[in-house]
């Protein structure tokens, strides 16, 4: 089978507190802080693969464990969709196109491809 992805892109960790747990992850573990909203903060690991904490929506919201980094999000779509895995619509936003999909526990994955 061709390689359909590049790398883990990303690992996600959901937080309650966003401000706490950034500034937690900046002064004790020693990451640095390269991209943030109000709703997300990206630290860097130093190794190319970031830690990126999601502010927790509800009780019941699911997020992905991780994301994979793609160079050709429709053919990695596609080829899941074909594969009879549970995919949902890629999302285009202005730097990144992205989608999540389920392997067959119903742990929530997702894949990436930054343009």
């Amino acid at each position: 089978m061709e390689k359909l992805f590049q790398k883990v892109d990303t690992v996600f960790v959901t937080v309650k507190n966003m401000e706490k747990i950034c500034t937690w992850y900046e002064e004790t573990l020693g990451l640095e802080l390269i991209w943030q909203n109000d709703f997300i903060s990206i630290l860097s690991t130093g190794d190319g693969t970031p830690v990126t904490l999601l502010h927790k929506k509800d009780e019941n919201g699911e997020h992905p464990l991780f994301n994979f980094l793609t160079p050709d999000i429709n053919k990695a779509h596609n080829h899941l969709k074909k594969s009879g895995v549970y995919v949902e619509p890629i999302i285009d936003e202005k730097e990144l196109k992205t989608f999540d999909f389920k392997d067959p526990e119903g742990n929530r994955l997702n894949v990436c491809y930054l343009k």
